[in-house]
């Protein structure tokens, strides 16, 4: 899959396009096919490592997304197919897995791409 990757903390300049391999499906997280990701001030933060969580480069950022769900465990309240906005981590991919409790259903009325921007 593509993914957006923090190369260097030095900001956007240390942005990158790269291929990485698709999240695992583990069984107990919500596989989602991404449509749209949202960019905020976490995020650029994110990319000079002056966000409270500090990963070392390389990382995949991104704290919000929606999409689609690939496949969902039994008990997590979406299916595959449902519309869903994701807060976490590595939203600036392709494809994202999220936790149960960090994925919501999005409402009918509500487009992906507002959806994209739902949870922050």
């Amino acid at each position: 899959m593509r993914a957006l990757e923090v190369q260097s903390l030095s900001g956007p300049d240390g942005l990158a396009i790269v291929d990485r391999p698709e999240p695992e499906d583990d069984g107990r997280s919500i596989i989602i096919d991404v449509a749209y990701a949202g960019v905020s001030f976490p995020d650029l933060l994110q990319t000079k490592g002056m966000y409270q969580i500090r990963p070392e480069p390389p990382f995949i950022p991104g704290v919000e997304a929606s999409g689609v769900v690939r496949s969902a465990p039994e008990g997590s309240g979406v299916s595959a197919g449902d519309r869903v906005a994701v807060w976490g981590s590595t939203c600036h991919a392709e494809v994202v897995a999220g936790h149960p409790d960090q994925v919501f259903k999005l409402p009918d009325e509500m487009s992906l791409s507002e959806g994209a921007a739902f949870v922050l």
